[in-house]
């Protein structure tokens, strides 16, 4: 699981900090913020004497005037020793110490790259402060929660261990809960941002962010009530993310939650692999049960076994309409008239088709182990990404 998922990028699509511009370093948007300060103190201190004050991810502000005329060099060495520190960037607030910034300072930054940002001088640092240290919280809280998330998800406790990492979370949670996985783009970085703020301080849910995954713990008092949370839930991820693919958990005892969590882990990997938008977990979904051995040399020796049977039988005929064929007589449960109108096939062609498969297969005397296979057959070919070609 990663660890952040703020960047700079994100930091400055706050309304507050949209004033910005850009000056050098764009490469670099997309780097973490670990913590923000001022500098605006000369080169003689002690931050060009002993380096180690420093750390990756530092965001400094300043107003670069404390380089006098004629000390290029010194303002060079500033930047290149944020460079070779691997800071987060530079806030340059206001333009009458611009000039420092040279075109050989800018050159090096957009070579390393590091983000040199420039807000006018109306902007307080106390703001740039708050608003980066808000966001940097976010992250930290983020961080904790996915660490918490998956010592209970993979770690070794017991069901009292993972309830005591559940309440280290939030202390204030239900007694019934489920998980909701959800995998997608944000429409913008803003709105992932405003969604970490509405979680975090309900006391009543637990959230966190993993890469382009988003897991919910929703908690109610009662089943009624978390099935309206998770109602508004859902609302507002499909208004927030692009085509969302969403697991559900089914509603557990709020000492259940690692149970929770592989339901909900084990729903959207369902969802992705069946290209639906949402499923809730069915401990009798086929799909769920193949998911699993989806990495297995079993489940790719079944798939292609079946295709190379029929690949055999249907020599001289193209292997992709004998393979869709199949698809569709599964997706329409059997029924020969109705896969022959989705195909716009006469019903005669598909029976001759499902027949010829089923010899192929060598199953004409057990229809049920042939349904059976098919059915299978066509779930893996979806989980493992086979073509139909």
């Amino acid at each position: 699981m990663k660890d952040r998922f703020i960047t700079l990028q994100t930091i400055f699509r706050h309304p507050a900090l949209s004033q910005f511009r850009i000056l050098a370093g764009q490469r670099g948007m997309n780097g973490t913020v670990e913590r923000v300060s001022v500098f605006d103190c000369g080169v003689d201190d002690i931050l060009f004497t002993n380096e180690n004050i420093l750390r990756p991810g530092d965001l400094f502000i300043t107003c670069l005037e404390q380089f006098r005329s004629g000390e290029e060099s010194q303002a060079e060495d500033y930047f290149r020793i944020l460079i070779r520190t691997r800071s987060a960037g530079v806030i340059i607030v206001g333009d009458r110490g611009l000039y420092n910034f040279t075109p050989d300072i800018q050159k090096i930054c957009d070579e390393a790259p590091l983000p040199v940002i420039f807000l006018p001088i109306n902007i307080p640092y106390a703001l740039i402060i708050d608003t980066v240290n808000q966001y940097i919280s976010m992250d930290t809280a983020n961080a904790m929660n996915l660490l918490r998330i998956q010592k209970i998800m993979y770690g070794d406790q017991n069901d009292s261990d993972s309830l005591e990492l559940l309440n280290s979370m939030k202390s204030d949670i239900g007694p019934v809960l489920r998980t909701v996985f959800c995998y997608g783009e944000f429409r913008s970085d803003l709105d992932l941002a405003d969604l970490h703020v509405r979680y975090l301080q309900d006391s009543a849910c637990i959230f966190a962010v993993d890469g382009k995954t988003v897991l919910f713990i929703l908690t109610a008092e009662d089943e009624n009530q978390l099935r309206h949370r998770t109602d508004a839930l859902t609302s507002r991820i499909s208004s927030e993310i692009n085509e969302p693919r969403i697991g559900f958990s089914r509603i557990h005892p709020r000492r259940e939650i690692r149970q929770a969590l592989e339901e909900g882990r084990r729903a959207l990997d369902t969802a992705r692999s069946m290209e639906s938008s949402a499923l809730t977990y069915d401990p009798l979904n086929v799909t769920q049960l193949l998911l699993i051995l989806r990495d297995t040399p079993a489940a790719s020796d079944f798939y292609h076994a079946y295709r190379e049977r029929i690949q055999r039988a249907f020599a001289a005929e193209k292997i992709r309409d004998i393979l869709e064929t199949m698809e569709v007589y599964v997706a329409k449960s059997g029924n020969f008239s109705e896969t022959a109108r989705a195909l716009n096939q006469h019903e005669n062609t598909i029976r001759y088709r499902v027949n010829r498969v089923k010899a192929a297969l060598d199953m004409e005397n057990d229809n049920i182990k042939f349904h059976e296979t098919l059915a299978l057959a066509v779930k893996l070919r979806t989980i493992l990404g086979e073509p139909l070609e």
